[in-house]
């Protein structure tokens, strides 16, 4: 019979060896950017920082740009969760109209008034964000304005917009090609 001692020990060192296989594979997601694990992690520190329960249900602050006349300023911006994931509450953050307060502040959005998400998705490293029609007549900051608000929450992912479904030109390209 062994010793407890020796017991001990090897529940030591098993449980060392695991915490190092879970450090290196946090690390190995982090190196190669593993989605569904990274993102779980920033939505972790997100969730900690941010996260909030009123009557009405759960809802996160998450950084969005906004315009002011010195440019682009980062404002924070709280919606409900309503069980969505990262890149959704990203998109959510994006197209939320400035507040009444940020307004009179003299904040402004250059997204058109009404432009709804109708889908957002993550294939082969890119985002694909699908709006409404509204879309159509942005100019190239609302196009600038969403990419960067949801850089802000998911980096190092390349944005594709559509409108309706559609692949949609940037106005820079749209001139680039008159």
């Amino acid at each position: 019979m062994e010793n407890k001692g020796a017991s001990r020990i090897r529940y030591s060192v098993i449980f060392t060896v695991l915490l190092i296989i879970l450090t290196i594979a946090v690390s190995i997601a982090g190196y190669f950017r593993i989605p569904g694990l990274m993102d779980y992690l920033r939505l972790r520190e997100h969730i900690e920082l941010y996260m909030k329960g009123t009557d009405e249900g759960v809802t996160i602050s998450l950084p969005r740009i906004l315009y002011s006349s010195s440019g682009a300023v980062e404002k924070m911006v709280t919606i409900p969760v309503l069980n969505r994931d990262r890149l959704h509450l990203a998109a959510e953050a994006a197209l939320t109209p400035p507040s009444d307060e940020e307004l009179e502040s003299g904040y402004i959005s250059f997204i058109p008034e009404g432009t709804a998400l109708i889908g957002i998705s993550e294939e082969g490293g890119y985002i694909f964000i699908d709006l409404s029609a509204e879309m159509r007549k942005a100019p190239e900051e609302a196009y600038n304005e969403i990419e960067r608000t949801i850089a802000l929450s998911i980096p190092y992912k390349d944005i594709r917009f559509m409108i309706n479904g559609r692949l949609a030109e940037r106005p820079s390209e749209r001139e680039a090609l008159d």
